[in-house]
């Protein structure tokens, strides 16, 4: 009988045991709740923060910042209470707070408990420095903790820009590089406008806007002072993104744009080109520059004449050149390095003599002569085949390609070609992680160039008699 009552008390036990675990957990957080409730007031409990100092990269003047966030801890078992939490230049500051959810910059008695943070959002919309070099703007964050004095510093690089907005150039016009160039929408180079840009010159392009081509465009930048069309962002992470543009259009009116020692970045494409003729004379010449980091391409031509020569075309998540609709390209001493890992899966030439579009629900295709050049040069990039050359017999096709490295198993795929000298053999770029596509020692593209009178690279490097192939001299 006793043993009876024993196991009819045991078996109630287990039977309203997941009562008893619900209480005896509802019971330990409520005593985790009261300790975390307990306000320290010892000096020896801090605050810690995320980081130190909250950094804007360059920002245009005048423009609205992106938004940095600072995490603030209690690192302490029991709560804190933070007397005050303000901007050291209180209503003279030129930046913004939001914190804990709350649009202030200045709030009191916030509380933060036993291991728990809050968030601080920072903003800032710099004013004019009337400089024309970066100004540094300096600020803290002031927190006030158990007679603690803790702070965050704020600061931000301000520059000014000269403002271009709905502009129409219909005349010759000088841009210096006294202070960059700031477009928030379409920049037209009307018909009869002439647009020169001086070395050193930095021109900040706006989302969805571009530089459209119709008169003429003449970048004038050297070895030590390149010209550089790019976004608006500088900050960390954002330096080589893509697709922050759309890039520079050239119209089929456009004549003589000579590019020299250009550096385009983070477009939708660097350059598009349509300007078809009846001539081979080069509408748009591009030499010593470097084109990176395109959503789609670097270089889109149709039916056009172009003159590529020393230079660099890189991490384009499409192509790096595509030329339709037929078109006269010459492409000398030039580097083309496609690295894009598993994004896209078209190879990062192509080559084709027509171009087919829907008119009116029927399927058109037109067709145009196609001249191609290629010297010296170097096509490389992470598919085992980076060449597609395609075309339609109504129209001839003549491809001359001498010496070059080139990454394809098709060395001859068509029988117009015209191919002496190249090779199919990694280049031995030095570092393709750090985008540097100078040549290693052995790289099998030294010495292997033709004289074709080009005498220096994109480095500004005498070249060897015989030269190296690609953009870069060894």
């Amino acid at each position: 009988m006793t043993s009876f009552r024993k196991m009819s008390s045991l078996s109630t036990v287990f039977y309203n045991y997941p009562i008893f675990l619900f209480a005896l957990l509802i019971f330990v957080g409520y005593a985790c709740q009261l300790q975390d409730e307990i306000i320290s007031t010892n000096r020896a409990d801090r605050l810690s923060f995320s980081v130190d100092t909250v950094k804007f990269d360059t920002l245009l003047t005048k423009e609205k910042s992106i938004t940095k966030r600072l995490r603030v801890y209690n690192r302490s078992r029991n709560a804190l209470i933070v007397n005050n939490i303000r901007l050291g230049k209180s209503n003279q500051s030129v930046f913004n707070l939001v914190i804990n959810g709350k649009a202030t910059n200045e709030t009191s008695n916030l509380r933060i408990l036993g291991g728990d943070s809050i968030l601080i959002l920072v903003t800032t919309q710099l004013p004019e420095q009337n400089k024309n070099l970066p100004t540094l703007v300096r600020d803290s964050i002031l927190f006030e903790t158990n007679s603690n004095q803790q702070h965050v510093k704020l600061w931000a690089w301000g520059q000014d820009v000269t403002r271009i907005s709905k502009s129409r150039l219909s005349s010759p016009t000088t841009w210096t590089n006294a202070q960059p160039y700031f477009v928030k929408d379409t920049l037209w180079i009307a018909t009869g406008g002439v647009l020169t840009i001086e070395a050193g010159t930095t021109v900040y392009v706006a989302p969805e806007a571009m530089v459209l081509v119709q008169g003429q465009l003449i970048v004038k930048g050297n070895a030590e002072n390149p010209v550089v069309f790019t976004g608006t962002r500088n900050d960390k992470g954002f330096e080589d993104l893509s697709g922050q543009w759309v890039g520079i259009v050239f119209s089929q009116d456009s004549k003589g744009a000579i590019l020299d020692y250009a550096h385009v970045k983070n477009a939708d494409f660097g350059l598009y080109i349509g300007i078809p003729d009846k001539d081979t004379v080069p509408d748009v010449i591009v030499r010593n520059s470097i084109i990176a980091n395109m959503r789609a391409t670097g270089i889109v031509a149709f039916n056009s004449d172009i003159l590529l020569q020393n230079t660099l075309i890189t991490n384009c998540l499409e192509r790096i050149f595509d030329a339709q609709y037929g078109g006269n390209y010459t492409l000398q001493h030039c580097t083309f390095a496609n690295y894009r890992g598993i994004i896209q899966k078209q190879p990062s030439l192509r080559l084709q003599n027509f171009y087919a579009y829907t008119r009116n629900g029927v399927q058109v295709t037109d067709l145009a002569p196609l001249q191609v050049r290629m010297d010296n040069s170097i096509l490389w990039g992470d598919l085992e085949e980076e060449v597609e050359i395609t075309n339609q017999t109504a129209e001839p096709v003549r491809l001359l390609f001498r010496n070059n490295i080139l990454r394809t198993a098709q060395p001859n795929t068509n029988g117009t070609n015209n191919q002496t000298g190249n090779t199919f053999n990694f280049p031995l770029f030095k570092n393709i992680g750090k985008d540097d596509f100078t040549l290693q020692e052995k790289s099998p593209a030294i010495n292997k160039g033709l004289p074709i009178g080009i005498a220096k690279d994109l480095n500004d490097k005498i070249r060897t008699n015989p030269p190296d192939i690609g953009a870069y001299e060894f």
